[in-house]
């Protein structure tokens, strides 16, 4: 007399399920952490499936067993992955998660038994912009004119009238001045007399710099 058996069988299923996005982008990006699940599915006609591992080096916790697993029933491993540098420069997160079971031995590559999910990943990119934004104009000038106070002007070009007083840190490279007066030069430049440099550094009388 012949006794059929029913052959164990499983699924193996892994599914990013969630992204706390910490830098708010709506995206999976540098520093986000996000959820993976592993489920393990019992199809099997009849028959548990005992000692169940999944695994899944890159999330946190990384295993889990189950004792038994009836028909129909699953073994779920969650856990935490958080996206670093390394990701955003790969452009994408790929890793595999693995299960051995009575139907799965070690080391199986069917892909009831293994299973890769590869998660793209957003580049970080941003503008930088600056500009002149504002001018008290103390003299009502219309112009950019002694004692009026703007902001420091950046190494593009910047017009100032004659008798300007502006804080610029060219003159000393790594000081701030004040530029009591002046007048424009053909060269573009602005010839500078009676400077007060604003830390303790030798005085300086004049100077030409380009603004």
């Amino acid at each position: 007399m012949t006794t059929p058996v029913t052959a164990l069988s499983q699924t193996l299923a892994k599914a990013l399920t969630g992204n706390a996005d910490e830098d708010g982008s709506g995206t999976v990006s540098l520093g986000d952490t996000l959820t993976y699940t592993v489920t393990v599915t019992n199809t099997s006609a009849s028959g548990n499936l005992t000692n169940v591992v999944v695994n899944d080096s890159k999330i946190t916790p990384s295993t889990i067993t189950c004792a038994t697993v009836a028909p129909g029933a699953t073994c779920v491993l969650t856990g935490t992955y958080v996206v670093t540098a390394a990701d955003v420069t790969a452009g994408s997160i790929s890793n595999t998660a693995t299960s051995t079971s009575p139907a799965c031995p070690a080391g199986s590559t069917d892909p009831a038994c293994t299973t890769t999910v590869t998660t793209p990943v957003t580049a970080l990119s941003q503008t930088l912009a600056k500009a002149l934004t504002g001018n008290a104009d103390e003299d009502g000038s219309g112009t950019v004119s002694l004692g009026d106070t703007v902001p420091e002007p950046s190494s593009s070009a910047l017009p100032v009238s004659a008798l300007a007083r502006v804080w610029l840190s060219a003159v000393t490279g790594v000081v701030t001045v004040v530029v009591q007066a002046g007048s424009v030069l053909p060269t573009g430049q602005i010839a500078l007399v009676d400077v007060a440099v604003l830390t303790t550094l030798p005085a300086v009388t004049s100077a030409a710099v380009t603004v």
